[in-house]
Parts: structure tokens; C-alpha cells; sequence
């Protein structure tokens, strides 16, 4: 029997995107950020403010190495080439002993990211959530059965190390569990293309180029 996935969610691993000093020069900023917000759901879990806190020397390097990875990944998405991708928000997460990260999307963004910065030991990375309506069973089985790719509630990514990424597309419901020891420093972005066609007629226009 061969049985296969139909319309898979695509999801991107880019292993060691940046430089351990890139990365060590990104941590610096984060930390030292002026403005650090608290998570609603989780205290030991803190955010950079507005989302375009991340500015400077380094957020203009980092974005230009990675727009190649948010292109091609794009075009996977869209299946058109021609399309410009703008980093549209950027920011910090600094997660401490005990914090943790409630299931969520990103809103207002067509492709999302993370770039992990600092994963100590036993860390958590992501966990991806399967949609809870629309392309499942009306009714759930709640018996003594195994979790097969099919039917499994939701997917852990592990063995992600500091300098890689992650790329899904933004509808996609995500969370992190809660860490252990040290502290687990990441930084999330959100893109958009700079239109979206309409009936090969019209464009909506998203960001300016």
C-alpha cells in the first residue's frame, strides 16, 4: 500500500542561516533592549516591544542574508517569482526557566519565522498544530490507538540549534513548551509580498518596495 500526503503545509528548516557572531550580536541586542514586554499567558517569557523595536546595523544585515531563504520558501507559497518579500515586523523572545508560549498564529502576514539565537540544553523548539476544523474527522476517536503522521494533534520539531530557522506560512498554529534551564532566546518576523493577484485582473497591494 502506498499512502501519501495530499496538500501538505509546508514548513523550511534552514540550518546555520547565520554566524555564531551574528548570532552572539543579535542576543546582545535583545537583551538589552529598552522596551521588554511580558507575555500575557506565561511571566517567564518576555518579548522586545513594538515590532519594529529591532533596528540598526545588524537587523539590516540579517535581513538582507535571509530574504533569499523568505524568496524561495515565498515562491513555494505563491508559485510566482516576480513577487517582492518585505520583512514587515521583527522581534526578540527571551524565555527563562519555566516559561512557555500559548498555541497561536500570526496575523496581518503570509509567511512567518523564527531564528533561534540561544538553546540550552533540552530547550524546546516549536510544536506545529494540526487546524481544528476543516480537514478533520467531525468527530475525534479517543481510543487506545497510535499516533501515525495522520492523526497525530500536533508535531515537535526537536534537534534545532542555535543559528537555525524556521519558515511556515503564518496561518499555521504554533507554541513552545515549557523550558528548562538557561535562557531561550529567539527572534520571530513576519513577511508579505508586495501584492497579491486578483482574477489574473486585479492586485491587492500589501507593502511598498
Amino acid at each position: 500500500m502506498n499512502i501519501f500526503g495530499l496538500f501538505p503545509t509546508p514548513v523550511a528548516f534552514c540550518g546555520g542561516v547565520i554566524t555564531e557572531e551574528e548570532c552572539n550580536n543579535l542576543v546582545d541586542q535583545i537583551i538589552n533592549c529598552d522596551e521588554m514586554v511580558p507575555n500575557r499567558n506565561s511571566d517567564q517569557l518576555q518579548h522586545t516591544g513594538a515590532a519594529d523595536t529591532l533596528k540598526g546595523p545588524h537587523i539590516d544585515s540579517l535581513c538582507e542574508k535571509l530574504l533569499p531563504h523568505v524568496e524561495e520558501f515565498g515562491y513555494q507559497l505563491m508559485g510566482d517569482d516576480e513577487l517582492e518579500w518585505k520583512f514587515i515586523g521583527m522581534w526578540g523572545n527571551v524565555m527563562k526557566p519555566g516559561g512557555w508560549q500559548y498555541k497561536h498564529n500570526h496575523g496581518n502576514s503570509i509567511l512567518s519565522g523564527v531564528l533561534y539565537l540561544q538553546m540550552p540544553e533540552g530547550a524546546p523548539a516549536t510544536r506545529f498544530w494540526r487546524r481544528e476544523r476543516g480537514d478533520t474527522f467531525f468527530l475525534g476517536h479517543d481510543g487506545p490507538g497510535r499516533t501515525t503522521d495522520y492523526n497525530s494533534e500536533y508535531t515537535d520539531l526537536n534537534n534545532v540549534r542555535a543559528c537555525d530557522m524556521l519558515l511556515f506560512p503564518s496561518y499555521v498554529q504554533h507554541s513552545v513548551e515549557q523550558s528548562g534551564n538557561g535562557e531561550r532566546i529567539s527572534l520571530a518576523f513576519n513577511c508579505v509580498p508586495d501584492r497579491i493577484n486578483i482574477l489574473d485582473t486585479y492586485y491587492l497591494k500589501l507593502s511598498s518596495s
